[in-house]
């Protein structure tokens, strides 16, 4: 039995980047922990009833996933950038030295979203192998509408993960998301995330794939 932990910038890039690996890990029986870096706060402008609905999400994305531990870091979307870099690694190794995985899922560093390149720049740290010697593996995983929209540091990706058993199951935990998948050409849309599978998988050799950056491997 395996640990893998997902790192993201916001609720939804868990199921983009890598919602089909998600699903393969779980039936292989391994543990899956999600670490969130962003919510969503009225003072931000976000209405009472947008966050209760991505309250509501998050519910039934942890039970659809049946994650073994969800932690909400709780900072403002948007706003990673106010704050310390220091403190942003030092809640994530803290949380990370709990759960101790062997395999973790970031963002691409190139992201159009700030908040994306932040938390992957945050989990770059997390290569130090003489402060977290359990981590094996790192990829950084892509996201419709902020790794593909990045024109000056493509996404290339070494690393591709056969998803055939599991699209079909991804595209309806995208579903849940309602206020981010929207119709064709939306970059978040159904049509878009399946088609994205399929040339993948053409990279590869499979029907349906999910692509990563390997950032590091030990063995």
């Amino acid at each position: 039995m395996k640990k893998i932990l997902v790192v993201t910038p916001h609720p939804d890039d868990e199921t983009l980047g890598c919602g089909g690996t998600l699903l393969l890990h779980k039936k292989n029986k391994d543990k899956i922990y999600w670490i969130n870096f962003t919510s969503m706060f009225k003072n931000d402008g976000f209405s009472i009833k947008t966050i209760s609905r991505r309250n509501k999400e998050i519910k039934k994305i942890l039970k659809t996933y049946k994650f073994d531990k969800f932690i909400d870091l709780g900072y403002r979307t948007k706003f990673l950038d106010l704050v310390a870099r220091d403190e942003l690694i030092s809640r994530l190794s803290m949380e990370v030295n709990k759960i101790k995985p062997n395999t973790i899922y970031i963002p691409y560093w190139f992201d159009r979203h700030t908040d994306h390149q932040i938390v992957s720049n945050v989990s770059l740290t997390l290569t130090k192998s003489f402060r977290f010697p359990y981590i094996k593996k790192i990829y950084a995983y892509e996201i419709v509408s902020e790794t593909n929209l990045q024109y000056d540091n493509n996404f290339i990706p070494n690393s591709y993960v056969d998803i055939t058993s599991t699209i079909k199951k991804k595209l309806n935990v995208l579903k849940i998301y309602r206020s981010e998948i929207k119709k064709h050409p939306f970059p978040r849309s159904k049509e878009v995330i399946y088609s994205q599978a399929i040339i993948r998988g053409s990279e590869s050799g499979f029907k349906f794939a999910e692509a990563f950056h390997l950032v590091k491997e030990t063995k």
